[in-house]
């Protein structure tokens, strides 16, 4: 996989994973405990590469990471508004609308539609109130654009009366026959066990009369049993269609002679409202979103992603190597934060080296990893995850991570060398240091390049043992070159911890004396 080529570029991405010892700097036994987390209130940045997820809300609100329903990659195009319902805080994730009240009820029982969660509704006459915030579509006086609601339900009953959708405004446009102001709605209501929409007086034909569109299904609402729902508004071609489960079920053309050949009405958006959610229903409501786009034509690969619902194959995740840092860390645990539906399930692995430069997609080998168990023995300096989530038989519930933490033990990292100085000499530079007060020391690595802080020259670093100096040859006489020792301690020179100060030194024809 090319997430393993060995790019120097990558050094700079390791630090994405979150370093984070813990409150206190618990030390024990000169080892240093400390974690790495992937997710959380950091969210998901670190990921090299995912196959067949999205994000979503895990718990405490923190972005998730789910199962991306079949055809589906995530992202809303035109994102107008959006809930998920998969948790307590009914609040639109798009940030364009602001919940007012909620007297819907969270569900995440065996019927939620989609993620982890539902809304459960009654009749009582209150269900969701949303208050558009500046820019909102249903929040600003201006042309109607195109738009696209579409929601979820699974009615317990569908008795006439029961309201899904409403929207009541005014406004009062230069060219009508009217002094009066135009009275708006935008409802959908359940007549005879159908959904019924009806829109009035939102768009002004060149005469100035107000035109009124009903969208009446031909088929019936089955009780208790998942439904999509869309109705959908193209400002270009004027046409106002309802589709469920993906196929046209009524439709309208918003033009001057009511036909696809005609000039569409210009839509308006009067006085700004709220819009009101399931104020009369009862059954669950699941994935209610506004888009400013109208809807694509009814194709295949919409049908299986509506009928799909998740992949059974789930999906996949891997992360950047994380650099513990100096020395060799010793994994201990992981804390697993996952919502897990029954039916549903997940594996976690982890590897470790020294050098991740080395590493291909199936070495070092991955080890599996559990929640709040003791780990293998794994060690050595850069970490990486991968992860797999599955849904249930039903394809209908996917699991959700919130986070996963790596907990560690250290050795703390060698000492650098005292004191390092240097003498040029003819094609070459002679080393010299004290060393450090660090009993666990074994040898030292000489670094050194042609720029401040890049010791990229052929060779570097190089091993000098466990002596105090060292010649480093084969260099251009009268170019300045960058130099610095660290030491390194029983994890192996693999493992070396911070460098000494950077000194810099030019080689010269005329200095012969350094190996004297």
């Amino acid at each position: 996989m090319e997430n393993f080529r060995r790019m120097k570029y990558l050094r700079a991405l390791l630090v994405l994973l979150i370093f984070s010892p813990p409150a206190g700097g618990s030390i024990i036994h000169g080892a240093e405990n400390f974690s790495i987390t992937l997710g959380g209130e950091h969210g998901w940045e670190n990921i090299s590469s995912s196959e067949g997820l999205v994000e979503t809300e895990g718990r405490f609100a923190w972005p998730g990471l789910g199962i991306a329903p079949s055809g589906e990659t995530g992202e809303h195009e035109g994102g107008e508004l959006y809930i998920s319902f998969d948790s307590p805080d009914f609040q639109d994730s798009t940030g364009n609308y602001t919940t007012l009240f909620s007297n819907l009820r969270f569900s995440s029982g065996n019927f939620v539609r989609q993620g982890t969660g539902a809304a459960l509704c009654n009749t009582t006459g209150e269900g969701l109130s949303l208050q558009g915030n500046p820019g909102a579509v249903f929040s600003e006086r201006g042309e109607l654009p195109s738009f696209t609601i579409s929601f979820w339900l699974y009615p317990s009953v569908t008795e006439t009366g029961g309201t899904i959708f409403s929207w009541r405004s005014s406004v009062m446009p230069e060219n009508t026959k009217s002094a009066n102001p135009l009275y708006q709605t935008i409802q959908a209501s359940f007549e005879k066990n159908r959904l019924v929409w009806e829109f009035s007086d939102m768009w002004i034909s060149d005469t100035g009369t107000a035109l009124k569109a009903r969208l009446e299904p031909s088929g019936i609402i089955i009780p208790r049993k998942w439904s999509l729902h869309q109705v959908s508004y193209d400002s270009v071609s004027g046409l106002l269609e309802y589709r469920i489960n993906g196929l046209t079920e009524a439709a309208a053309y918003i033009t001057e002679n009511r036909r696809p050949d005609g000039s569409p009405v210009t839509g308006l958006i009067g006085n700004p409202s709220n819009i009101d959610i399931a104020s009369r229903y009862s059954g669950l409501i699941d994935e209610f979103k506004i888009t400013r786009e109208p809807l694509p034509e009814v194709s295949i690969d919409t049908l299986r992603t509506i009928s799909g619902y998740y992949p059974a194959s789930g999906g996949k995740f891997i992360t950047e190597p994380a650099d513990t840092g100096p020395g060799r860390s010793r994994l201990v645990s992981a804390d697993i934060s996952i919502i897990e539906p029954e039916g549903t399930e997940s594996e976690f692995y982890v590897r470790s080296g020294d050098n991740f430069y080395t590493w291909t997609e199936d070495s070092p080998e991955w080890v599996p990893i559990a929640d709040g168990k003791p780990a293998s023995k794994l060690s050595g300096r850069y970490f990486q995850i991968s992860g797999g989530l599955y849904p249930d038989s039903s394809r209908r519930k996917t699991p959700v991570l919130t986070w996963i933490s790596l907990k560690f033990e250290r050795e703390n990292a060698p000492w650098p060398p005292l004191n390092v100085k240097g003498y040029e000499g003819n094609g070459a530079v002679k080393l010299s240091w004290n060393a450090p007060a660090d009993s666990d020391i074994k040898g030292y690595l000489v670094y050194y390049g042609e720029g401040t802080g890049e010791y990229l020259s052929p060779g570097s670093p190089v091993d000098a043992g466990n002596n105090l100096s060292y010649i480093v040859s084969g260099l251009e006489n009268g170019k300045m070159y960058y130099f610095c020792v660290a030491s390194y301690g029983s994890a192996g020179k693999d493992s070396p911890g911070p460098c000494s100060p950077e000194i810099c030194l030019r080689p010269l024809a005329v200095k012969n004396n350094i190996m004297e």
